[in-house]
Protein backbone atom coordinates (compact mmCIF):
# COMPACT_ATOMS: atom_id res chain seq x y z
CA UNK A 1 0.00 0.00 0.00
CA UNK A 2 1.30 3.39 -1.00
CA UNK A 3 2.03 5.65 1.93
CA UNK A 4 0.55 9.13 1.96
CA UNK A 5 3.07 11.90 2.02
CA UNK A 6 2.90 14.57 4.72
CA UNK A 7 1.84 17.06 2.04
CA UNK A 8 -1.09 14.85 1.04
CA UNK A 9 -2.13 14.44 4.66
CA UNK A 10 -2.00 18.19 5.27
CA UNK A 11 -3.94 18.87 2.07
CA UNK A 12 -6.63 16.39 3.09
CA UNK A 13 -6.92 17.99 6.50
CA UNK A 14 -7.21 21.42 4.86
CA UNK A 15 -10.04 20.20 2.64
CA UNK A 16 -11.86 18.71 5.65
CA UNK A 17 -11.55 21.89 7.71
CA UNK A 18 -12.66 24.01 4.72
CA UNK A 19 -15.69 21.77 4.16
CA UNK A 20 -16.67 21.94 7.82
CA UNK A 21 -16.23 25.71 7.82
CA UNK A 22 -18.35 26.04 4.67
CA UNK A 23 -21.11 23.87 6.14
CA UNK A 24 -20.95 25.86 9.35
CA UNK A 25 -21.32 29.13 7.42
CA UNK A 26 -24.21 27.67 5.40
CA UNK A 27 -25.84 26.49 8.60
CA UNK A 28 -25.55 29.92 10.21
CA UNK A 29 -26.83 31.67 7.09
CA UNK A 30 -29.76 29.26 6.91
CA UNK A 31 -30.51 29.80 10.57
CA UNK A 32 -30.33 33.58 10.19
CA UNK A 33 -32.62 33.52 7.13
CA UNK A 34 -35.12 31.22 8.83
CA UNK A 35 -35.28 33.32 11.98
CA UNK A 36 -35.63 36.51 9.90
CA UNK A 37 -38.61 35.06 8.02
CA UNK A 38 -40.03 33.64 11.22
CA UNK A 39 -40.00 36.98 13.01
CA UNK A 40 -41.47 38.96 10.12
CA UNK A 41 -44.57 36.92 9.28
CA UNK A 42 -47.65 38.94 10.22
CA UNK A 43 -51.11 37.66 11.16
CA UNK A 44 -54.59 39.15 11.32
CA UNK A 45 -58.12 37.75 11.77
CA UNK A 46 -59.90 38.36 8.47
CA UNK A 47 -63.43 37.02 9.08
CA UNK A 48 -65.62 34.32 10.61
CA UNK A 49 -67.08 31.95 8.03
CA UNK A 50 -69.18 28.78 7.72
CA UNK A 51 -70.87 29.30 11.10
CA UNK A 52 -73.41 26.65 12.12
CA UNK A 53 -74.92 25.51 15.42
CA UNK A 54 -76.96 22.39 16.14
CA UNK A 55 -76.73 21.62 12.43
CA UNK A 56 -78.35 24.95 11.52
CA UNK A 57 -76.61 27.26 9.05
CA UNK A 58 -76.42 30.86 10.35
CA UNK A 59 -75.38 32.45 7.05
CA UNK A 60 -77.48 35.52 6.29
CA UNK A 61 -79.40 35.31 9.59
CA UNK A 62 -79.79 38.48 11.67
CA UNK A 63 -82.44 37.46 14.22
CA UNK A 64 -84.47 34.44 15.38
CA UNK A 65 -87.27 35.41 12.99
CA UNK A 66 -84.97 34.64 10.06
CA UNK A 67 -84.90 30.93 10.92
CA UNK A 68 -87.48 28.42 9.76
CA UNK A 69 -89.76 26.87 12.37
CA UNK A 70 -87.90 23.57 12.23
CA UNK A 71 -84.50 25.27 12.61
CA UNK A 72 -85.80 27.37 15.51
CA UNK A 73 -87.09 24.25 17.27
CA UNK A 74 -83.81 22.46 16.68
CA UNK A 75 -81.85 25.30 18.27
CA UNK A 76 -84.23 25.56 21.24
CA UNK A 77 -84.27 21.81 21.89
CA UNK A 78 -80.50 21.60 21.65
CA UNK A 79 -80.11 24.36 24.23
CA UNK A 80 -82.74 22.67 26.44
CA UNK A 81 -80.56 19.55 26.44
CA UNK A 82 -77.68 21.70 27.70
CA UNK A 83 -75.50 21.60 24.62
CA UNK A 84 -74.99 23.82 21.60
CA UNK A 85 -72.52 22.15 19.17
CA UNK A 86 -71.00 24.82 16.95
CA UNK A 87 -68.69 24.85 13.95
CA UNK A 88 -66.97 27.89 12.50
CA UNK A 89 -63.99 28.76 10.34
CA UNK A 90 -61.71 31.62 11.35
CA UNK A 91 -59.98 32.94 8.24
CA UNK A 92 -56.55 34.35 9.12
CA UNK A 93 -54.74 36.75 6.80
CA UNK A 94 -51.00 36.04 6.74
CA UNK A 95 -48.46 38.44 5.23
CA UNK A 96 -44.81 37.76 4.42
CA UNK A 97 -42.91 41.07 4.09
CA UNK A 98 -39.68 39.31 2.99
CA UNK A 99 -40.06 40.51 -0.61
CA UNK A 100 -36.48 41.67 -1.21
CA UNK A 101 -37.70 45.24 -1.70
CA UNK A 102 -38.79 46.41 1.73
CA UNK A 103 -36.59 43.74 3.34
CA UNK A 104 -32.93 42.71 2.83
CA UNK A 105 -33.79 39.31 1.35
CA UNK A 106 -36.59 37.66 -0.60
CA UNK A 107 -37.73 34.51 1.15
CA UNK A 108 -40.93 32.48 0.76
CA UNK A 109 -42.17 30.73 3.88
CA UNK A 110 -44.29 27.61 4.32
CA UNK A 111 -46.60 27.76 7.32
CA UNK A 112 -46.89 24.18 8.56
CA UNK A 113 -48.71 24.84 11.81
CA UNK A 114 -50.85 27.47 13.50
CA UNK A 115 -51.72 25.89 16.83
CA UNK A 116 -54.47 28.20 18.09
CA UNK A 117 -56.82 28.65 21.01
CA UNK A 118 -60.06 30.44 20.13
CA UNK A 119 -61.13 33.31 22.38
CA UNK A 120 -64.70 34.62 22.10
CA UNK A 121 -65.24 37.97 23.81
CA UNK A 122 -61.99 37.27 25.64
CA UNK A 123 -63.13 33.86 26.94
CA UNK A 124 -60.71 31.01 26.09
CA UNK A 125 -62.51 28.06 24.48
CA UNK A 126 -61.06 25.26 22.31
CA UNK A 127 -57.89 24.54 20.33
CA UNK A 128 -57.39 23.84 16.63
CA UNK A 129 -54.71 23.90 13.94
CA UNK A 130 -54.46 24.22 10.16
CA UNK A 131 -55.13 20.99 8.25
CA UNK A 132 -52.27 21.27 5.74
CA UNK A 133 -49.19 23.42 5.04
CA UNK A 134 -49.73 26.78 3.35
CA UNK A 135 -47.12 28.58 1.23
CA UNK A 136 -46.75 32.27 2.07
CA UNK A 137 -44.98 33.84 -0.95
CA UNK A 138 -42.43 36.61 -0.57
CA UNK A 139 -44.70 39.21 -2.17
CA UNK A 140 -45.92 41.24 0.82
CA UNK A 141 -49.46 40.20 -0.19
CA UNK A 142 -51.86 38.44 2.15
CA UNK A 143 -52.77 34.77 2.03
CA UNK A 144 -55.97 33.52 3.69
CA UNK A 145 -55.37 30.59 6.04
CA UNK A 146 -58.54 28.89 7.37
CA UNK A 147 -58.65 27.40 10.87
CA UNK A 148 -61.75 25.32 11.67
CA UNK A 149 -63.05 25.20 15.25
CA UNK A 150 -65.67 22.87 16.71
CA UNK A 151 -66.95 23.58 20.22
CA UNK A 152 -69.97 23.33 22.49
CA UNK A 153 -70.92 26.96 23.04
CA UNK A 154 -73.28 25.96 25.86
CA UNK A 155 -70.25 24.85 27.87
CA UNK A 156 -68.79 28.35 27.77
CA UNK A 157 -71.79 30.66 27.40
CA UNK A 158 -74.89 28.66 28.34
CA UNK A 159 -75.25 30.21 31.78
CA UNK A 160 -76.33 33.49 30.21
CA UNK A 161 -79.55 31.95 28.90
CA UNK A 162 -80.91 31.00 25.48
CA UNK A 163 -81.49 34.50 24.10
CA UNK A 164 -78.02 35.67 25.02
CA UNK A 165 -76.41 32.60 23.46
CA UNK A 166 -78.40 32.95 20.23
CA UNK A 167 -77.55 36.63 19.99
CA UNK A 168 -73.86 35.83 20.46
CA UNK A 169 -74.05 33.18 17.73
CA UNK A 170 -75.78 35.62 15.38
CA UNK A 171 -73.14 38.26 16.11
CA UNK A 172 -70.30 35.84 15.40
CA UNK A 173 -71.89 34.70 12.14
CA UNK A 174 -72.76 38.22 10.99
CA UNK A 175 -70.83 41.14 9.58
CA UNK A 176 -68.25 42.26 12.13
CA UNK A 177 -68.19 38.89 13.88
CA UNK A 178 -64.41 38.89 13.61
CA UNK A 179 -64.25 41.65 16.24
CA UNK A 180 -65.65 39.20 18.81
CA UNK A 181 -62.89 36.62 18.32
CA UNK A 182 -59.13 36.42 18.70
CA UNK A 183 -56.57 33.62 18.50
CA UNK A 184 -53.85 32.76 20.97
CA UNK A 185 -51.51 31.09 18.49
CA UNK A 186 -48.07 29.54 18.08
CA UNK A 187 -47.04 29.32 14.40
CA UNK A 188 -44.61 26.77 12.94
CA UNK A 189 -42.77 27.33 9.65
CA UNK A 190 -40.35 25.35 7.51
CA UNK A 191 -36.75 26.43 7.02
CA UNK A 192 -33.51 25.03 5.56
CA UNK A 193 -32.99 23.56 9.01
CA UNK A 194 -36.41 21.91 9.31
CA UNK A 195 -39.51 23.01 11.21
CA UNK A 196 -39.16 25.99 13.52
CA UNK A 197 -41.87 26.91 16.04
CA UNK A 198 -42.26 30.43 17.39
CA UNK A 199 -40.57 30.57 20.81
CA UNK A 200 -43.59 32.39 22.27
CA UNK A 201 -47.29 32.61 21.50
CA UNK A 202 -48.87 35.55 19.67
CA UNK A 203 -52.32 37.12 19.84
CA UNK A 204 -54.10 37.44 16.48
CA UNK A 205 -56.90 40.02 16.25
CA UNK A 206 -58.90 41.65 13.45
CA UNK A 207 -57.81 45.24 14.07
CA UNK A 208 -54.22 45.01 12.86
CA UNK A 209 -51.46 42.73 11.59
CA UNK A 210 -49.25 41.37 14.34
Amino acid sequence: MKKLSMANVLFSMFLLVSLLSFNSCSFLKGLSSAMNSLSKLQFKVDNVNSFSAAGVNFAGKKSLTDFSISDGLSLANTFKNKNFPTDMVINVSVKNPNDGVTSPTKSAVTLTGLASRLLIDGTPTVNADILSPVQIPASNQTVIVPVKFSLDMYQFFGNGGYDKLINLALALAGVGGSSRVSLDAQPTVTSPLGAITYPSRITIVDKEFR
